[in-house]
């Protein structure tokens, strides 16, 4: 067969694989695997190589499969994504897998030299996975380019796979395929297009009410807005948090003294079960090196610099935060956070002093730097402006007139705003207990319920409840949800918080002291300094620094691979490592040696001896008379002889003397073994 490799079904093939390749490639950041498949298609479009047979291709569904399986326990996602996709974990990978599948198609041989004619709808499955992203305005639009140039592809690919015609030989469907049907297609196609591109616009305006449906279809034990990090925080979130694979390493944090309280979200407005946020962003630039002090020069290979805080002159503590998890635009940062670097060109920062990244890399770290001075202010001028004084002592409009005079009774003898903050503390501390749940009646606002009949609850309520009570008393405070990094891995030398250290806290506004923090939950609710066990220390001491090497390898490329290679050959921990392993070796083939010196080879008509014998004292044992192990075959002889004057009895000892001279008294032959054969019973 001379394989045609420029048919039509081929080309339009091809180019649906380049289309989905390009779309791996832009939304999840892959560009290593997008170089490889871009050169395996061109290989396949000017190679008239065909590896596989039809046979063989039908077991490669399986193949890939068990290949997704290995990939999927094997690979951390950073490795080939540099993008988290939304409802499917996996997605990308999934993605990957088909375009990879969809390659090889083009690799086996075929009568007409073309892939199977569902091709597109692989292309199409690729396709939905590679639409499992959060995307901005620009990316929707290419996204939904693509999708229409999908269309059309696989259309022309429909009309290609159809049979030419054996008069006119028309590749693409023969004399009956008239202009009006040409036309009719057409219409159909651009139709389509039209349509998809309209349903998309449209659909993008319920975006979020659509994801936030699905993921919970999808995960039903995941919340959208679990430990309040989106635009509400929902009373209860931050427990389900603590309870959803508690255990699992949520942040990794690099550090020398312990991190202590990240803030995630921070809401200033009480709607009844919930918190929100109405206070507004304002977009933040890459800082430029005269902009910070000059003790922060650093690899631009490490990100971008933001500078949170104005005119400064010395950055306090560093910690570089590892997410574990994916958490979107969210970053972890402590109050007095001064500068943030991250690999993003862009970031907001809210009045609240809170940091987002739309763009956050999947699995990056960041580095934060402390202000070694003061608690940072909401505003330059260090203090409060009247709209943000106002909305920072906003009290729910619902909230029962008896909290207010609880609060007027707490406060009678505090006279500052630390003493007021210590009283808030110590009255929770005195007259709550802390528990992981709580069972709020029906129609009753649960602030009300919680701070009047004082039942048993979680740190999502004593903040909420302390940020009343300071706000009833005139002091600006706001609610705060983030993690509390108090767990120290020895071996790895950083810091962790888990999702079990999922926490909530209040901030209050000192006009002498700045923003402080409001713990208002026993402590039996905080998380606490501990440590792990050995092992498991030591095991994500390993996770963690294989994440660090991934990082850095895709971030220095081969000549990182090159250095770390030659480090490793060089180490003397190598070496020693090479030798005990060759010393195993020797000692293994030394020992398999002895073995096969010391194993006699057993003759195959020596072999049938021992049959025979085995069968001969098989047969007396039943009888009543067994051989023993001490006992020759002349010894056996002669007490078959003594226990009974008979026949059978004396042939039995015949036969075992015989044996006894063919197996010892040379040649072992085939006619002594017939011989044997007629005697044995």
């Amino acid at each position: 067969m001379n394989p045609l490799h420029l048919n039509h079904a081929r080309i339009i093939g091809l180019v649906l694989i380049a289309l989905q390749v390009v779309a791996l490639g832009f939304f999840f950041k892959t560009p290593l695997f997008c170089g490889g498949m871009l050169a395996a298609i061109g290989f396949a479009a000017f190679s008239k190589k065909r590896f596989a047979s039809p046979q063989s291709a039908k077991r490669w569904p399986i193949i890939f499969v068990v290949l997704f399986v290995v990939s999927r326990t094997l690979l951390p996602t950073s490795l080939y994504a540099g993008r988290q996709s939304f409802l499917v974990p996996d997605a990308c990978l999934i993605a990957m897998h088909f375009v990879v599948y969809q390659t090889a198609l083009f690799f086996v041989r075929s009568k007409r030299d073309r892939p199977p004619n569902h091709l597109p709808i692989l292309a199409i499955t690729a396709m939905i996975f590679t639409g499992d992203i959060q995307v901005q305005t620009s990316e929707r639009l290419f996204f939904q380019l693509l999708s229409i140039l999908l269309v059309v592809l696989s259309i022309g690919y429909f009309l290609a796979c159809r049979n030419s015609s054996p008069t006119t030989g028309n590749p693409i469907g023969g004399s009956t395929f008239t202009k009006q049907r040409w036309w009719l297609l057409a219409g159909v196609a651009i139709a389509c297009s039209a349509i998809a591109w309209a349903s998309a616009s449209n659909l993008y305006r319920y975006a979020r009410e659509i994801e936030d449906t699905m993921n919970r279809f999808i995960h039903p034990s995941l919340k959208p807005e679990s430990v309040g990090f989106s635009g509400q925080g929902r009373l209860g979130s931050v427990a389900s948090q603590k309870g959803e694979s508690g255990k699992n390493v949520a942040l990794r944090v690099d550090a020398e003294k312990i991190p202590g309280y990240l803030r995630g979200k921070v809401f200033d407005t009480y709607l009844p079960g919930q918190w929100q946020c109405v206070a507004t962003s304002k977009p933040l630039k890459p800082a430029e090196q005269d902009e910070l002090p000059a003790d922060t020069a650093a690899d631009r290979r490490d990100g971008q610099r933001f500078a949170i805080t104005k005119n400064l002159t010395k950055l306090g503590d560093a910690l570089e935060i590892w997410p574990n998890q994916n958490f979107q635009s969210v970053l972890f940062t402590p109050l007095d956070t001064s500068v943030v670097q991250a690999h993003v060109d862009h970031m907001s920062l809210n009045l609240h002093h809170v940091v987002s990244a739309d763009e956050m890399p999947i699995m990056s770290s960041y580095k934060v730097w402390t202000s070694p001075v003061e608690p940072i202010t909401v505003n330059a001028s260090g203090g409060l402006s009247k709209e943000e004084q106002q909305c920072l002592t906003m009290l729910p409009s619902d909230l029962d007139p008896r909290i207010s005079m609880l609060a007027e009774k707490m406060f009678s003898e505090a006279n500052t705003t630390t003493e007021k903050i210590a009283v808030v503390e110590n009255y929770f501390l005195d007259n709550y207990e802390y528990q992981i749940g709580i069972e709020i009646p029906h129609q009753v606002d649960p602030i009300n319920y919680f701070l009047l009949e004082r039942p048993a609850g979680h740190c999502e309520y004593f903040a909420s409840g302390a940020v009343v009570l300071l706000r009833a008393a005139g002091i600006p405070c706001r609610y705060v949800t983030g993690f509390v990094a108090a767990e120290k891995n020895d071996y790895g030398d950083y810091w962790i918080a888990r999702n079990r250290d999922a926490h909530a806290w209040a901030e209050a506004y000192d006009e002498q002291l700045g923003w402080v923090l409001v713990e208002a939950t026993p402590a039996e609710g905080v998380p606490q300094e501990t440590s792990a066990q050995t092992s498991n220390q030591i095991w994500d001491a390993a996770k963690a620094k294989w994440q660090k090497l991934v990082r850095q390898l895709r971030r220095d490329g081969l000549g990182f691979l090159i250095q770390t290679i030659g480090n490793l050959i060089v180490h003397p921990l190598t070496w020693i490592l090479l030798l005990v392993v060759a010393i195993g070796f020797t000692v293994r083939r030394y020992l398999q040696y002895l073995t096969r010196k010391t194993t006699k080879h057993v003759d195959p008509l020596t072999r049938q001896l021992h049959v025979l014998l085995d069968r001969m004292d098989q047969s007396w044992k039943q009888k009543g008379l067994e051989r023993r192990p001490s006992e020759t075959l002349h010894q056996f002889a002669r007490r078959l002889e003594l226990a009974e004057k008979s026949e059978p009895y004396r042939d039995a000892a015949n036969w075992y003397r015989r044996f006894a001279v063919v197996r010892y008294g040379g040649k072992v032959t085939v006619s002594s073994i017939e011989s044997l054969q007629d005697g044995c019973v």
